[in-house]
């Protein structure tokens, strides 16, 4: 489940080489000048959420979906609930910390208390401190620099933000699922610690200070 701009997905939710047993799916909720009012993302969510629920209630395999956030705006109390009330529902949430070099605290659906909140670093370790939002309510650092990402009108180019980092999570998010039976699925407060504890701990520089320090990390990717 994706709730992106299309001409921002990185390179490798194309292919999925890795990840061959997960299905990745679109909802549009900015147009093309990449533009959304905030009914338009909530009305996104809400379909995300009553089509998973459609589609478990009729398939006993259907395993944990994972909603991948890349877009950010000032915080929201409804967004933010929005979010919440899909993790309640079952659904993972990946969200983009956002690209203003401030705190994502001030941000939605960063500040979402349930959610997994992304930071970038770029390819050597380095926080992204050009762009990348930080502090208490951002939970893990992926890469997020130089990412190579499909463009309107076909090819690809390289992109920076929080908006490249988060689907990288979303995508170590939906490998560990896969690893469970449907009925055997952790929850989603579970599937956020898991990531955290296997995290790499204090290897990224120039993290802003109140700021976690764990750097995305699964054995298998």
């Amino acid at each position: 489940m994706d709730m992106e701009l299309t001409s921002q997905v990185p390179l490798f939710q194309q292919h999925m080489v890795w990840l061959k047993e997960r299905t990745l799916s679109q909802v549009k909720c900015f147009d093309a000048a990449g533009s959304a009012t905030t009914i338009r993302v909530l009305r996104g969510i809400d379909y995300v959420v009553a089509n998973d629920r459609y589609k478990r209630q009729r398939d006993q395999n259907r395993k944990r979906a994972v909603i991948n956030m890349s877009f950010g705006m000032p915080k929201t109390r409804s967004l933010n609930e929005a979010v919440d009330a899909a993790i309640r529902a079952g659904l993972v949430v990946v969200a983009a910390a956002g690209n203003s070099h401030a705190d994502a605290c001030n941000y939605s659906p960063a500040s979402a208390p349930q959610a997994i909140t992304v930071m970038a670093s770029n390819v050597n370790d380095q926080f992204a401190t050009a762009f990348s939002n930080f502090g208490r309510c951002a939970h893990i650092i992926a890469p997020g620099v130089a990412v190579d990402s499909t463009q309107a009108g076909g090819g690809h180019h390289a992109l920076d933000g929080t908006s490249m980092a988060a689907p990288h999570v979303s995508g170590a998010v939906a490998k560990y699922l896969s690893t469970f039976a449907a009925n055997a699925q952790p929850t989603p407060a579970q599937v956020k610690t898991w990531l955290i504890q296997a995290a790499g701990d204090g290897t990224v520089t120039n993290v802003p200070n109140a700021t976690p320090n764990k750097l995305l990390q699964y054995k298998d990717c």
